[in-house]
């Protein structure tokens, strides 16, 4: 899968059936593309965020903000978690 399709899957919510904001419904693959792009940015980025089980996972959103990356938890609170590229 592309690194533009795995962002893009990253900034939206995994839709669980239950809608909410930024949800979209996503394969099996999708699913697993994202969580590993994210997972792969919070390894680097975020001592906060980078256990999260995979529940909690598919409820965050991870997007970039200029040269930052942002996570928006499920709760709608955004975290600059670190610029990218470093």
């Amino acid at each position: 899968m592309s690194e533009l399709r795995e962002e893009w899957l990253a900034r939206h919510r995994v839709d669980d059936g239950n809608g909410g904001h930024k949800a979209v419904e996503m394969t099996r693959e999708e699913k697993a593309f994202r969580r590993s792009f994210i997972r792969s940015v919070l390894l680097r980025k975020s001592r906060r965020f980078r256990n999260l089980p995979n529940d909690e996972l598919d409820q965050v959103r991870l997007f970039r903000v200029g040269d930052q990356y942002v996570l928006e938890d499920r709760e709608l609170y955004e975290h600059v978690i670190g610029r990218i590229g470093k």
